[in-house]
């Protein structure tokens, strides 16, 4: 009887202590689950802002081609500026937070890279602004400097894509 009762809280034991480890395990594999979808999520803002800065110069200048007088040019224009304003906004509002919440990822250098990026392609639509409105502001040169920054420091981030093993092209 006594070898019975021991037997007993033996097993007893032995299956709370499984439940529990399976429990734990569970809870564990899910919240690694859930950091690597939070990290993959992070590293898509990346890669949507660097796309983002490396085709809309590109889409500036094909949207730039309006002519002077042409109302539903102008006014597709003034349309892609605001749709642009929106998404600028959203970006920089997307920076911020991942700046605050994500900044123990180590590709978060790569982000603060691309805010400047950021900065400078807002001064790109300013010089289109101005070409395609015909302002006497607008000189040529300076949008092709203002161009060419905004690839090197692209060029920059896609070096440091490498170091941390993104595929930005």
């Amino acid at each position: 009887m006594n070898l019975k009762r021991i037997l007993f809280h033996k097993a007893t034991i032995i299956t709370v202590l499984v439940i529990v480890f399976g429990a734990l395990s569970f809870y564990g594999i899910r919240i690694l689950q859930q950091n690597r979808d939070h990290h993959d999520r992070f590293i898509g803002d990346i890669e949507e802002l660097y796309y983002f800065l490396k085709k809309e110069p590109v889409n500036m200048e094909t949207y730039g081609i309006l002519r002077e007088g042409d109302s539903v040019a102008l006014s597709a224009w003034q349309n892609i500026l605001s749709t642009q304003d929106t998404r600028v906004k959203q970006y920089e509002r997307m920076i911020v937070e991942h700046a605050a919440d994500n900044s123990h990822y180590k590709e978060i250098e790569m982000l603060e890279k691309l805010g400047e990026g950021l900065k400078i392609f807002n001064e790109i639509r300013m010089e289109s602004r101005e070409r395609v409105e015909s302002q006497p502001g607008y000189h040529l040169e300076e949008y092709e400097e203002i161009k060419s920054k905004l690839q090197a420091l692209l060029q920059e981030v896609q070096e440091m894509g490498k170091k941390h093993r993104l595929d930005l092209r």
